[in-house]
């Protein structure tokens, strides 16, 4: 079951760190898998869960879908997570604020350096896995809108061109405006029947 904004929010608001960095770090790797398989030409869902979250986000980055400066963080959660999950007495914290700070993009950075109180280390955790969980899914929806662009484009060029008839020199202009909106007309009927062709295959 894919995690949503609104469970993170929840597994955060337990103020528990190993929750946070368990449940958290699994919702992030989740979202990091389903990237991967959107940015492939074919789905790869059972290979990309065998992969460790460093090959993953390697992968991520070598095929163009997500930031570099974001691998650091990544990588320090998955060792958090793996501390918590192989830690038997859970009061010893197997973090601090200050490496996954250091471990943080300039602009998560940045954001952080406001909290200074008691709780801190659980703020920066809790800002740490939420905000990386945030960039990780942001990206699938942008990639998502390129791709669907895309197709958008592709069907209207397709459509254009099966449209487009040889032209008749010897015809009066009137008739090239008539031509013209009909044409128009004729592209965009196809162009919507490529496009729900294409989608009714990947369904």
């Amino acid at each position: 079951m894919k995690s949503s904004n609104e469970d993170i929010s929840h597994i955060i608001q337990t103020r528990d760190p190993f929750k946070i960095s368990v449940l958290g770090f699994s919702a992030i790797e989740e979202a990091l898998e389903q990237l991967i398989q959107e940015a492939l030409p074919s789905p790869h869902k059972l290979e990309t869960q065998r992969l460790s979250p460093s090959f993953k986000v390697d992968l991520a980055i070598g095929l163009g879908v997500f930031p570099h400066d974001f691998k650091g963080i990544v990588i320090k959660l998955s060792k958090i997570r793996n501390a918590y999950a192989h830690e038997f007495d859970l009061k010893v914290k197997p973090f601090k604020s200050s490496e996954l700070v250091s471990a943080m993009p300039e602009e998560q950075r940045t954001s952080v350096s406001t909290i200074k109180n008691d709780d801190e280390d659980i703020q920066v955790l809790s800002f740490s896995v939420f905000t990386t969980y945030i960039e990780v899914t942001s990206r699938i929806k942008y990639f998502r809108q390129v791709r669907a662009e895309r197709v958008r484009k592709f069907a209207q060029l397709k459509a254009t061109l099966e449209e487009i008839p040889q032209p008749i020199i010897e015809q009066p202009s009137e008739y090239y405006i008539n031509y013209s909106k009909d044409l128009d007309e004729r592209i965009k009927k196809r162009q919507d029947l490529i496009l729900e062709n294409m989608l009714s295959k990947k369904t």
